[in-house]
């Protein structure tokens, strides 16, 4: 049975900033904050590196510095550590500037529009920025995608190995706003780490797919921000983790299936 205990936590949305605000709010202890709707680019790049991220770049990094408690707490890892970046969309406004670029005479895609564009931009941000040499998958699952991820994530903790989670997903361009109209950015991480590890944490185990209708939330400001972004199905596991709540958890995956997981 995949089991993993949670270290550490990241999350950010428009309003809530971090997870203790979230943790708060998810509580009903407190609101969001007017005004913050973009996460600040992470002051642990050199300059010429910050210049480079996309906002959909900062959230991922963002959420993920913050669920490791920190740049310097990640790198004491060193190979020990994996991760998986999960994300619906990707980079839109990278696909947006890109296609722009390619209408225009002489198609002229910048360098780091270039670098940008790959799928895994993220996970290479941080694998170098947090000197870790173990295995990273970037993936997408639809709007299954945090359940996927997760469950990649539960499998590598099993093999003894401390795995990122890293869940993420940015509104679209105007231009695209059709798409997904509405949508924020919203951006979650999970430090997962083998069970055996005497630190204090919740654990996850199991990791059953079937039929069981996912998680909602119970109130209507918390379940609106559930939907603010495929990445709010995160939201679905992080409720009971926030209120300290134990029992079975159902994470939205396609075709009606979901990810059944026991939290305790």
């Amino acid at each position: 049975m995949n089991a993993a205990r949670v270290g550490g936590i990241g999350f950010f949305a428009p309003g809530l900033p971090d997870w203790p605000s979230t943790r708060a709010f998810l509580r009903e202890e407190g609101l969001r904050m007017p005004g913050v709707e973009r996460p600040p680019a992470p002051a642990w790049l050199a300059p010429t590196e910050r210049r480079r991220l996309t906002p959909t770049l900062r959230l991922a990094l963002g959420v993920a510095a913050e669920a490791m408690g920190g740049l310097a707490s990640a790198r004491v890892l060193g190979e020990r550590a994996c991760s998986v970046f999960a994300a619906v969309d990707g980079d839109m406004d990278i696909f947006d500037a890109l296609c722009t670029a390619l209408a225009q005479p002489g198609r002229p895609v910048s360098p780091t529009q270039f670098h940008n564009s790959v799928h895994n931009a993220p996970a290479g941000y941080w694998h170098q920025a947090a000197g870790w040499h173990g295995a990273s998958v970037s993936l997408s699952g639809g709007e299954g995608s945090f359940a996927l991820g997760l469950l990649d994530a539960l499998t590598r903790v099993d093999e003894g190995r401390d795995c990122l989670l890293v869940c993420y997903d940015n509104a679209f361009p105007e231009i695209l706003d059709w798409v997904r109209p509405g949508a924020g950015p919203l951006g979650c991480a999970l430090w997962l780490r083998p069970v055996r590890d005497l630190q204090a944490g919740p654990i996850l185990e199991g990791a059953a797919i079937g039929q069981t209708a996912p998680e909602r939330l119970p109130e209507p400001q918390r379940e609106a921000l559930r939907l603010l972004s495929p990445a709010g199905a995160a939201l679905g596991l992080l409720h009971p983790l926030a209120t300290g709540t134990a029992g079975r958890v159902a994470l939205p995956m396609d075709e009606g299936q979901s990810l059944c997981l026991n939290l305790r």
